[in-house]
């Protein structure tokens, strides 16, 4: 089980490098039962959003929003921004 985020280094530098290919991934730990892990997918997104911010905004909130998190995580954000 996945709880830290150091724990996916690997798909955060990959998501980095070539979102679309670490969406897939997210997207399971997304929808994970255990909240640890669906936090680590946020968190992936948000360092991954930080570098590539334009593709992966769009895509992200298509990607991740049928998870309470991370749907409430783009609210945030959206209200942030307005």
């Amino acid at each position: 089980m996945v709880t830290k985020v150091a724990q996916v280094s690997g798909l955060v530098k990959r998501g980095i490098e070539n979102p679309e290919s670490a969406f897939p991934e997210i997207r399971k730990m997304a929808v994970d039962a255990d909240w640890e892990v669906r936090e680590v997918a946020a968190t992936a997104l948000v360092e991954i959003s930080r570098k590539r911010a334009d593709e992966v905004r769009p895509r992200g909130r298509r990607a991740m929003v049928e998870t309470h998190h991370c749907s409430r995580l783009l609210a945030v954000r959206k209200t942030a921004n307005h």
